[in-house]
C-alpha cells in the first residue's frame, strides 16, 4: 500500500518538516496535473477518513474534512499556487 499524502514528519516546528511537506504538496499538484484533475480533487481522493488505520495501527475516528468540506458546498478551497 502506498499514501501520497501522508508524508513522515516530527514536530511541526522540526528541521525539515516544512520543505518535505512543501516537497509532498508541489509533487500533488503534478500528479492531478498529469491526471488532469483539479488538484483539490486528488487530495479528497486521497484523504483520510474514519475508519483508516495509520502507520502505528490507531484506527482514525474522528476526521471530518469531507464532510466538513460538503457542508460549505464546496467553496472553501483556498487557492493552488503553481
Amino acid at each position: 500500500m502506498v499514501y501520497t499524502n501522508t508524508p513522515p514528519t516530527g514536530g511541526i516546528r522540526g528541521f525539515g518538516v516544512t520543505p518535505g511537506t512543501y516537497a509532498c504538496e508541489i509533487q500533488m499538484n503534478k500528479i492531478a496535473e498529469r491526471l488532469r484533475l483539479d488538484p483539490w480533487e486528488i487530495r479528497f481522493i486521497n484523504a483520510m477518513k474514519n475508519g483508516d488505520e495509520l502507520a502505528t495501527r490507531h484506527k482514525l475516528d474522528s476526521v471530518y474534512l469531507i464532510e466538513n468540506h460538503a457542508k460549505t458546498g464546496g467553496n472553501n478551497r483556498p487557492p493552488i499556487r503553481k
